[in-house]
């Protein structure tokens, strides 16, 4: 994904972007639909062997961080700046607590050695799934006080 950027910023700059209903155009659309499948398919693959035992008990401070304290943040920035849009301060502080990406599961799983217990794309995956299943309640209490306007 990040060479792909890149190339695409290279391709805006350079001027040579091709013609929105082109072939390369409808390649290009047909393989960024087919990320999305991919890559839950890649983290399907990961759990499916992964050891959850080892690494459930180490991805509770990960769990904290993101879905608790990283809205806290989220919020003290959104205070320290001062953001006049209600909505784009509310926006911002819920971002903070959505769960952890798969992208970084991906990035791990190509550039990270399978040593330790958990091996890193075990800890990753674990913490995907772990912050994926907690931040239905935890979103949904955060929405709530958003809507509320107790805090911002």
């Amino acid at each position: 994904m990040i060479y792909a950027v890149a190339l695409a910023v290279l391709v805006r700059l350079a001027g040579v972007v091709p013609p929105p209903e082109s072939t390369t155009m409808q390649t290009l659309q047909l393989v960024g639909d087919a990320s999305i499948p991919i890559m839950l398919l890649l983290v399907g693959i990961e759990l499916a062997g992964a050891n959850h035992g080892a690494a459930l008990g180490r991805v509770a401070r990960t769990n904290v961080l993101k879905l608790i304290a990283a809205p806290v943040v989220g919020l003290g920035v959104v205070l320290a700046l001062g953001f006049e849009n209600t909505t784009v301060a509310r926006v911002f502080v819920l971002e903070c607590a959505t769960p952890a990406a798969i992208t970084s599961l991906i990035l791990v799983i190509e550039f990270s050695p399978d040593v330790g217990d958990p091996t890193g794309p075990e800890y990753v995956s674990t913490a995907v799934l772990t912050t994926t299943l907690a931040s239905v309640p935890v979103l949904t209490v955060l929405i709530a006080i958003l809507k509320s306007g107790v805090v911002i």
